[in-house]
């Protein structure tokens, strides 16, 4: 059964890690079983000054890492992953999103398309 899309949106503070939280929701209110998350799609991108240390984007499933990029400092200002037919599942923990502080002034948003199955 799929539920739809769903939009999950974060943003950190100037030059400031910051991780960005998304909890995996039981299949009913008294089950120990859960749902699974599948993320169709990350926007990544930065503001208010250019990168001036490296930013990695980290994707996590019950703190392992499932999917990883870089923003280069000085040459990427952001990105759009796009999965396709090939989402990234998250089944065993919540889904977290780590970003890297950017430098200074440097603000990071993220945007991720998913749906809860």
């Amino acid at each position: 059964m799929r539920n739809g899309l769903r939009t999950f949106t974060g943003v950190s503070a100037a030059n400031t890690a910051k991780t960005h939280t998304v909890t995996l929701p039981k299949v009913h209110a008294t089950s120990g079983a859960y749902r699974e998350i599948r993320i169709h799609s990350l926007t990544v991108s930065t503001g208010g000054g250019d990168l001036s240390a490296d930013c990695t984007i980290s994707v996590q499933d019950n703190a392992s890492e499932v999917w990883k990029t870089e923003l280069r400092s000085g040459k990427v200002f952001g990105g759009n992953f796009n999965f396709g037919d090939y989402p990234i599942v998250i089944r065993n923990g919540d889904l977290t999103i780590v970003t890297d502080a950017g430098g200074a002034n440097v603000i990071v948003t993220i945007s991720a398309v998913y749906s809860v199955m």
